[in-house]
């Protein structure tokens, strides 16, 4: 039932779409930073479907990124990553916060 909310939520924030590089950035992802901060001290379904967007949004990029995949926190890490990143970045937007994980994720990678 929470996974069926959390995608009306998805689709009904897809009208809410803000620009990223060549492509355009729907749902959850184009709400602020700020926004992260204050679902996730909720912790409601708002906060519930940030998570599941921001799953879906690195889960893209490891399968149709450029560098063959890379390896994926599990969802307490990747909340925790993405809640301390928005702390500190509360006008950023929760994409450019994937964006960053996975910028770390790739200097991780790098060094093995």
């Amino acid at each position: 039932m929470r996974t069926v909310i959390a995608i009306v939520l998805s689709l009904s924030a897809a009208i809410s779409g803000a620009r990223a590089g060549a492509g355009h950035i729907v749902g959850h992802g184009a709400y602020s930073c700020g926004e992260w901060t204050a679902d996730h001290r909720k912790e409601d379904v708002a906060s519930l479907a940030d998570d599941v967007w921001l799953a879906g949004y690195l889960s893209a990029y490891s399968v149709y990124g450029d560098d063959n995949g890379i390896a994926l926190p599990d969802s307490k890490g990747r909340v925790a990553w993405v809640s301390n990143y928005c702390r500190n970045h509360p006008l950023d937007h929760i994409h450019e916060a994937g964006d960053q994980l996975i910028l770390e994720l790739k200097r991780r990678a790098s060094r093995r």
